[in-house]
């Protein structure tokens, strides 16, 4: 089952994907979910980020062994019981075709193509071998960063490069029957195939991440893990980037220019 987040009549509203249409959702969300009415055509919608105001977005990092292995190497850092762990604050989740804002204080932006876990149950310090029935679905996260400044902070630990606004792009929908160990990963910039992985290289099953998480933090119903990404790359303005992920679909967002104060 696919569920999406969409403005329907100027309020956010969640539907059922049903071929080429969007149904309106009956019974309760991450629970039991079934579709009714017809509401709009899928491409029409203006789809929003698959997840409430109250919800939250947890990053993972360097969970890719290629990557974490270049890291160790290149770091000298020794073997971590978990991945890296931030938060992606409100201000950075947008939905599919809404645009990531290159700031005027990044000098270099790049894409991050991800799988996110999207929780169904509320979880707090659950075994990894049960930890995935605590979870509703995956999505397409586009884990966006600026990785340089014209500004340099003192001291240098910050978690700013993953804090700017529009850097989390989510959607476009959420898919609720998915073997999550076997998705394959691409990214496009400008119809070009830049980046491809498969959940297979994660070093950590999703289940050991989402129980690992919940060792931090209690997971509620519609928070979302974001897992890693297998490579990263250059976003320049003007650039079009899309994240698909085998089985869910394909996010697709605008890169513009900061338009300044608003």
């Amino acid at each position: 089952m696919k569920l999406a987040r969409f403005l329907w009549h100027g309020q956010a509203t969640w539907g059922i994907v049903v071929g080429d249409a969007l149904h309106a959702l009956e019974g309760e969300l991450w629970g039991d979910m079934r579709p009714s009415r017809e509401l709009c055509s899928f491409e029409e919608a203006h789809l929003l980020a698959p997840l409430e105001p109250h919800n939250k977005v947890i990053g993972l990092g360097l969970t890719f062994r290629d990557m974490y292995a270049e890291y160790e190497k290149t770091e000298g850092r020794q073997k971590r019981d978990g991945p890296a762990i931030f938060m992606k604050q409100p201000t950075t989740n947008i939905g599919h075709m809404e645009p990531i804002v290159y700031p005027r204080i990044c000098t270099r932006v790049i894409h991050e193509a991800e799988v996110g876990i999207v929780m169904g149950r509320k979880a707090k310090l659950v075994p990894a071998e049960t930890a995935l029935q605590y979870v509703a679905g995956y999505t397409c996260v586009n884990d966006a960063t600026g990785t340089e400044f014209k500004t340099v902070e003192r001291p240098i630990i910050s978690t700013r490069f993953k804090l700017l606004d529009t850097f989390c792009p989510l959607g476009p929908v959420v898919e609720t029957d998915l073997d999550p160990q076997d998705l394959t990963i691409v990214c496009r910039v400008n119809g070009r195939e830049v980046t491809r992985g498969n959940t297979r290289d994660i070093c950590w099953t999703m289940g050991e991440m989402v129980a690992w998480v919940t060792t931090i933090m209690t997971l509620l119903p519609g928070d979302i893990i974001c897992t890693g990404s297998p490579n990263t790359g250059p976003l320049e303005i003007g650039d079009i980037v899309e994240v698909e992920v085998s089985g869910i679909g394909i996010l697709r967002n605008p890169v513009v220019a900061d338009p300044g104060p608003q």
